[in-house]
């Protein structure tokens, strides 16, 4: 008779050795995976404060372009610095406001006003700002200074300014792009610089492009004071678009802008003659329409005549000054957010 043999089984299971290999096998491939997901919990909760940052600079940018000054100082005088004793300030200084973020975040908040060196003569200038509006001022004189620099001289005396607007729209992409390009000449020598307004593409569901508003200073500040003669500043607005028959009209508004006498506050008119302003269309029957609203000036002061035009713009022909608005947000002593935009105090 034949015996049935059990065959033998290996019951001693994995050895110490074995155990001990596996776990450090498993350890070396999982730690690269927590830091994984530790670094994207830690990048997503970042993304979330910078947004919610941006959210807390964007509504204090609106309180402080739009609501009265009076308020404002009432609201955060206890951290305003300002010349009180001063009819127009040159500043206004509001240091570390408490701003919650959306999730309970400590953001302090500085907020910094600094006056524009010109008086306006579009009272309501919420008109030259916000969606879909485009605002070209600093962009034309920023570099002025640095011109009368290049040439070694003490004052602009012998300097011929020439200023060059492209507006830039394809239909077909949606994109455009506005531009300066200013140009500075003696009888012996050139100096030019090109700058970007602004250059985006409209959303899928946005058809129209921006509307574009001209702020300028003259550079010639002796002849823009004498109304007869005007400043010898030139300035071409270049228009270009792809696809003319499917582009609506461009407007571009323009105002020579007056100075402010700091001393006595008083307004100093600015004058820049129609002749010295050139348009060019490409192709020619593209739609364009050229605003110079200087021609509103005289008529737009309160009692003007009946039959004088009306200035779109203007409310009763009030002045106004312009701040730029400066707003960081700060957590834990940096600044992670700033957002900046224009202020309108009317002159008193």
């Amino acid at each position: 008779m034949k015996k049935l043999r059990r065959s033998k089984k290996n019951n001693g299971g994995f050895s110490l050795v074995e155990v001990i290999v596996t776990m450090v096998v498993i350890a070396i491939i999982s730690i690269p995976i927590i830091k994984s997901f530790v670094t994207t919990a830690r990048v997503n909760h970042d993304a979330r404060r910078l947004q919610n940052a941006t959210d807390v600079a964007q509504q204090v940018a609106e309180r402080f372009e739009s609501v009265d000054m009076e308020t404002l100082l009432a609201d955060y005088g206890s951290n305003a610095e300002y010349d009180i004793n001063a009819k127009v300030k040159d500043s206004y200084k509001f240091k570390e406001l408490s701003v919650p973020g959306a999730e309970g975040e400590d953001f302090k908040v500085d907020v910094t006003l600094e006056k524009a060196s010109e008086v306006y003569d579009v009272p309501n200038l919420k008109n030259l700002y916000g969606p879909n509006k485009c605002l070209c001022y600093s962009q034309i004189n920023k570099y002025d200074a640095y011109a009368v620099k290049h040439f070694g001289l003490a004052n602009r005396n012998g300097i011929q300014k020439s200023t060059t607007i492209s507006v830039v729209q394809k239909i077909a992409s949606k994109e455009y792009e506005y531009s300066v390009h200013v140009k500075y000449t003696t009888a012996s020598d050139s100096y030019e610089e090109d700058i970007v307004i602004e250059a985006n593409k409209l959303k899928d569901d946005d058809d129209t492009f921006p509307t574009l508003y001209v702020l300028y200073v003259p550079f010639d500040t002796v002849g823009a004071k004498n109304p007869a003669q005007g400043a010898t500043d030139t300035i071409t607005v270049k228009y270009d678009v792809d696809i003319p028959a499917q582009a609506p009209t461009m407007n571009v508004y323009y105002l020579t802008q007056s100075s402010i006498n700091s001393e006595t506050n008083s307004n100093i008119a600015y004058y820049l003659k129609s002749e010295h302003i050139n348009i060019q269309k490409t192709p020619s029957d593209a739609s364009l329409e050229f605003h110079n609203l200087d021609e509103f000036k005289e008529s737009s002061v309160v009692g003007g005549g009946a039959g004088d035009k009306k200035n779109p713009l203007t409310e009763g022909g009030r002045e106004a000054l312009l701040y730029s608005v400066n707003v960081n947000v700060v957590y834990k002593g940096k600044i992670i957010a700033n957002v900046t935009t224009l202020r309108e105090e009317l002159v008193e």
